[in-house]
């Protein structure tokens, strides 16, 4: 198993992660006759066995539900229901329970996760495509069945080609919920393959005016190199592993203590009005433009992520969260000080966040005293 940016990695999953699960997550999750949950090819080939359509084998999964829809609708809703309505299912899978997530994305349409956070005694599933977004309720983990689910009662399923976009050209609410959950918070793409990257291409920061999200990561299996590239190209850092080995890895780290965010007895602003990071509403605005002619980066620049992340980046952000000590050097104006801002504004740290210039031996000193042991 191989992680890039696992100190990172392991950050996300205690302080707010998104999921955003495709069909290789539930292979591990049975229906009433013992059948495995199905990837899409497999359940491609069930269809033509099961409604006799041998003649229809060129057809893609899709192309196949289109043709089922229009003859047999009836008894493709009743298939598909009995399919995919989970009754077991492998209990590593518990180990999601300790993970701090923030929202799923699926589009499967089984109902394993219900069935999981059924048992849940701290988290529940608020479904956004029937209720919309719960606001201020930690115990709400926004969760959207992108293409239906068995556990909703009359819902449509959806097997679209390969433009995610289009799930949501009807309701541009749930996009927006879904853009604006990548920018957010880091994000675990789960159970995709080059087959689906469609719906990856569709959540590129393009489609939504350039605006950075924060990491991602995508579970591969046994990826070649040409998957690597493209998913990097994508702004993925990729894990090598399959299903088992994911929660495997996730049961092993202490994540116990992650089912509320630890709140400091007082705010970084309170113990440090100087040295805290500035709030965005409240930083001078200027064209982005003067930081490219050459200015000195201010709060704005950063705020608006418009600036381009290097590679260091993502690089310094896991050595943080691997608990490092990291100096950064460079001949003047080669942007350590715009790199340093980034952190600063974009790090998903559970403490306070400090930003000093030069301070002096008493200075720091006297600061120490007053996080009286807290994290910074």
């Amino acid at each position: 198993m191989k992680i890039e940016n696992q100190g990172s990695l392991q950050q996300a999953l205690k302080t707010g992660v998104n999921l955003f699960l495709g069909a290789g997550f539930s292979t591990l999750a049975f229906n009433s006759d013992k059948i495995q949950i199905p990837l899409n090819e497999i359940l491609a080939e069930d269809l033509r066995t099961h409604f006799r359509l041998s003649k229809l084998s060129a057809l893609s999964l899709s192309q196949l539900c289109a043709v089922l829809e229009s003859t047999k609708r009836d008894e493709l809703r009743s298939y598909l229901i009995q399919r995919f309505s989970v009754v077991t299912y492998d209990p590593i899978y518990e180990a999601l329970l300790n993970v701090n997530v923030s929202s799923i994305f699926t589009t499967n349409i089984d109902n394993l996760l219900q069935k999981l956070y059924s048992f849940s005694s701290s988290r529940y599933l608020n479904d956004i495509t029937i209720r919309g977004p719960v606001l201020n309720d930690k115990q709400a983990i926004q969760f959207a069945p992108l293409h239906g689910s068995v556990a909703n009662d009359g819902t449509e399923f959806v097997f679209s080609p390969m433009d995610l976009a289009a799930t949501f050209s009807s309701d541009k609410d749930k996009w927006h919920f879904l853009t604006q959950s990548l920018q957010h918070n880091p994000t675990l793409f789960w159970g995709y393959s080059l087959a689906d990257a469609g719906v990856l291409e569709a959540l590129h920061p393009s489609t939504v005016s350039g605006r950075s999200h924060k990491e991602k990561w995508i579970v591969l299996f046994n990826p070649d190199d040409g998957e690597r590239a493209y998913f990097s190209a994508l702004d993925f850092h990729v894990i090598e592993a399959d299903t088992r080995e994911v929660l495997e890895y996730i049961s092993s780290l202490s994540l116990s203590s992650i089912s509320t965010v630890s709140v400091h007895p007082k705010s970084t602003k309170a113990l440090f009005p100087y040295e805290a990071l500035p709030d965005a509403s409240s930083v001078p605005v200027r064209p982005i433009i003067e930081f490219y002619l050459g200015g000195e980066p201010v709060w704005n620049d950063i705020y608006s992520g418009r600036l381009y992340k290097t590679s260091y980046f993502s690089r310094i952000v896991d050595y943080i969260h691997q608990g490092k000590d990291v100096a950064v050097l460079g001949i003047p104006a080669c942007g350590k000080s715009t790199l340093m801002m980034q952190i600063a504004s974009d790090i998903n740290f559970s403490g306070h966040k400090l930003v000093l210039d030069a301070p002096s031996p008493e200075k720091a000193h006297l600061m120490l005293k007053q996080l009286c042991h807290e994290k910074a």
